[in-house]
């Protein structure tokens, strides 16, 4: 209910109950008002009917577009370890067309999805595990002391290359993730400023060789204190420089170490 209509019974109700509370005392007597004609209400606007009912067809359309699309999703081969989409649709139509208690289905959310979610971590954490043992077998991997993965595109140009902290992008993921990759920029670099690793990985990271692309995988022993709670977290980062950055326009001679000073 939108609240404009709401307000309006409000402010059509109030007066009355107003009243009604009041209590009862004599009223003075007033004098007979002359008799007029009551002029008919004008009717309330409204939507055109056959606009009314088109729309509401497209929603329910629209509603079910949406739901073939999740069953879809959940029956992709990547989701059969997590869910029985045949099972959901089944348990769905089965469903749809009696009334279901909010009590009821919140007292089985608390108890299914708990342990659901702790199932979901153990699977999460033993994936996370064969997924690094199998990556650190790919050529050109490299691995550092405290779990992390690295892999480092160079130019064949030196000219070209850079340090890892002068990366102003990063794209953080997750391997078969349902959420999609999202990007980080900042025109200081963005490794320093990367919450979720512990200080001993940006360290670490640093070392690495200058390159143009630095693709780092981070278990969560590499993560800081707060992220690292969660055994089963797992980052797939992407160090680049944007292609718009101020680092692509320097000279052939490197003087990315050196203080410039504007010209007077």
């Amino acid at each position: 209910m939108r609240p404009s209509i709401v307000f309006g019974i409000i402010a059509t109700i109030l007066p009355t109950a107003l009243a009604a509370d009041q209590p009862s005392s004599p009223a003075p007597k007033q004098e007979a008002a002359p008799a007029t004609t009551a002029e008919p209400s004008p009717a309330p606007p409204s939507i055109p009917e056959d606009i009314r009912k088109q729309y509401s067809e497209f929603v329910g359309k629209a509603l079910a577009f949406g739901l073939q699309q999740r069953f879809e999703h959940m029956a992709d081969k990547t989701q059969q370890p997590l869910i029985d989409a045949d099972l959901v649709r089944k348990t769905f139509m089965e469903n749809i067309a009696r009334p279901l208690d909010a009590e009821n289905i919140q007292k089985e959310e608390e108890a299914i999805v708990k342990t659901y979610n702790e199932a979901y971590k153990a699977y999460s954490t033993a994936k996370a595990a064969r997924f690094l043992k199998e990556n650190a077998k790919k050529p050109g991997i490299i691995l550092l002391e405290n779990g992390m993965q690295c892999q480092v595109t160079t130019d064949k140009d030196p000219a070209k290359n850079y340090r890892i902290e002068e990366a102003d992008s990063v794209d953080v993921g997750v391997p078969d993730s349902d959420f999609p990759t999202h990007s980080r920029m900042s025109s200081s670099g963005v490794l320093d400023g990367f919450d979720e690793l512990s200080d001993i990985s940006r360290e670490l990271l640093k070392e690495l060789p200058e390159g143009t692309e630095w693709i780092v995988y981070v278990p969560a022993s590499a993560m800081s204190e707060e992220f690292k709670a969660d055994a089963s977290a797992f980052l797939v980062l992407t160090f680049r420089m944007s292609k718009d950055s101020e680092h692509n326009d320097k000279d052939a001679t490197d003087g990315r170490d050196e203080d410039i000073e504007d010209e007077e």
